[in-house]
């Protein structure tokens, strides 16, 4: 399988150095407000450092929402699911957010009953001391989540 017709062996590794990392997501099954951090602390291994070329979120539930994406190269004060992004950050989490990622409701495309919204050409260089990315996925409207594995994140990293 891969991404934009290029393919990943079983490692999801591919020729000149592009990995692909995904993380497992557990999310409420249930209602959530405007702002709030769904499926909590995202923690991607990417290795020391690259490039994020390309995200992907897929949405089992086909709600289509609108997300910010808040990408740290440190690890960030902790918020767990279902509460508001912001609430419990410090200046010293601020100092390590590297970029916010809009994935706008009008950017996805549905296949059956799947959705799925994909940044391509993010072209996001980082640095990971301590070989991680860590990821917020803020809400912007507040879903209804009716299974707690609907929403998937996927990066495309290219290694330096």
């Amino acid at each position: 399988m891969g991404i934009g017709g290029v393919v990943i062996n079983d490692d999801h590794e591919r020729v000149f150095g592009v990995t692909k990392g995904q993380t497992a997501i557990v999310v409420t099954a249930g209602a959530y407000s405007a702002n709030d951090i769904v499926g909590g602390k995202l923690v991607f291994a990417v290795g020391a450092g690259g490039i994020v070329a390309d995200i992907l979120l897929t949405d089992a539930a086909n709600q289509s929402e609108a997300y910010t994406l808040h990408i740290f190269d440190a690890e960030p004060t902790a918020i767990v699911d279902n509460i508001a992004y912001g609430t419990t950050l410090v200046i010293a989490d601020q100092m390590n957010k590297i970029a916010e990622i809009s994935l706008a409701a009008g950017r996805y495309t549905t296949d059956n009953s799947l959705a799925w919204a994909r940044v391509p050409n993010v072209d996001l260089k980082f640095h990971a001391p301590n070989g991680n990315l860590y990821v917020y996925a803020e809400c912007l409207s507040g879903p209804t989540q009716g299974a707690t594995d609907d929403i998937q994140i996927s990066m495309l990293i290219q290694k330096n």
